[in-house]
């Protein structure tokens, strides 16, 4: 189904796919449907927004680009409530709002990183907050990185809160020796790279907290303690207190266990 155009040119409005198919088996031709130039364009749009829903599911981005087309014949109001639920979303207006925005704001690579599913639709707004020379090594990053989504917010909260806090660039940051060599390193396969790099970033974020962090462990480090028995703190050492675990079989044990503590020096 396609619709005329002015100068003989047409647009399709269904069977894009179904085209392409057609030309990469070598056949030039083929019948169609012709919607005069004076069709309804919002009819069109609809015509081929059900034809797609019939026949697969849009990823996030298609989903957003279809809402995007929607808004300019309607207003917000009839796109939430007329649309989104069939796009399997909720009829949210700040949804609504923020897939336009990354419809009409995010790049080719970020648009492709969202369709995939590299991304999710926080980490792409948590992008387009950053200075637009910033967003392609930050997503280069959390590419290269592969994390999961939460792991991919904190590497994006991590970024921008040094960058405001020490007034330098995203890019700047990503570009410290000591970051990229951890990303290149031969040796690390990519779950120990994204580890690596969280907790320089971490470190980078928290200096003072990572500082005592490791005091921690290396004073607990020094106590003999019985095997199976290891102490922590409160993260981020917010309660003065602290807890011991022990792990034990039976009674026996955990007595024999409790025994050796008490003579632990210090």
């Amino acid at each position: 189904l396609v619709r005329e155009g002015e100068g003989r040119t047409y647009a399709v409005v269904c069977g894009y796919r179904r085209i392409r198919a057609l030309r990469d088996l070598g056949i030039q031709s083929t019948r169609a449907r012709i919607l005069p130039e004076a069709s309804d364009p919002y009819e069109a749009l609809r015509t081929n927004l059900f034809d797609n829903l019939a026949t697969r599911g849009l990823n996030l981005m298609e989903k957003a680009m279809a809402l995007s087309r929607l808004a300019g014949f309607l207003d917000p109001k009839q796109v939430a409530k007329g649309f989104m639920p069939l796009l399997s979303l909720s009829a949210n207006e700040h949804l609504l709002e923020r897939l336009l925005t990354v419809e009409d704001a995010l790049d080719h690579d970020g648009k492709t990183a969202l369709a995939q599913g590299v991304i999710s639709l926080s980490v792409a707004d948590a992008l387009l907050s950053m200075d637009w020379a910033d967003r392609s090594p930050a997503l280069a990053l959390l590419q290269e990185l592969n994390l999961n989504m939460n792991k991919q917010k904190q590497v994006i909260d991590y970024l921008v809160d040094i960058s405001k806090r020490d007034q330098v660039s995203i890019t700047r940051i990503l570009d410290d020796p000591s970051l990229m060599n951890l990303c290149s390193h031969k040796s690390m396969n990519r779950p120990q790279k994204a580890k690596a790099v969280l907790k320089a970033l971490r470190a980078k974020r928290y200096p003072s907290l990572t500082r005592a962090e490791e005091m921690f462990r290396n004073r607990v480090s020094q106590i003999d303690f019985p095997r199976g028995v290891r102490i922590t703190a409160s993260p981020g050492f917010e309660a003065p207190d602290y807890s011991t675990e022990i792990r034990f079989r039976n009674g026996k044990i955990l007595r024999d266990k409790l025994a050796s503590l008490g003579r632990v020096d210090g």
